[in-house]
């Protein structure tokens, strides 16, 4: 330990190596696979930012379909015999034909 000294007239100057941060990894790929389409630093950071803006805009719309907006309501009759003759004029036969009948024998 006695030979450790400290100079507090020395200074570090950094150099220009130094002063400039590494470029980060996920900068490297972006520009990677761009194709040489993103020439500088400064267009990878956008680029990054529009990929950041458009996966939080899916976010929000997937996060509103699954909790929010409006709920289709289920069909109101559980048997053919429910459904008004005015609605079963209307109603495609597929989704008649999907109604079960009160009397077991009618399917």
């Amino acid at each position: 330990m006695d030979q450790i000294q400290f100079n507090p007239e020395e200074q570090h100057v950094p150099s220009a190596d130094q002063a400039r941060p590494r470029e980060s990894a996920m900068i490297r790929l972006i520009m990677k696979i761009s194709g040489g389409t993103l020439k500088t630093e400064e267009q990878a950071n956008y680029a990054l930012l529009g990929v950041a803006a458009l996966f939080f805009v899916g976010t929000i719309m997937v996060m509103m379909n699954t909790f929010g907006g409006p709920k289709s309501e289920p069909f109101p009759y559980q048997y053919r015999e429910d459904v008004p003759e005015e609605i079963r004029a209307e109603l495609p036969p597929e989704i008649y034909d999907s109604l079960p009948s009160r009397s077991r024998g009618s399917l």
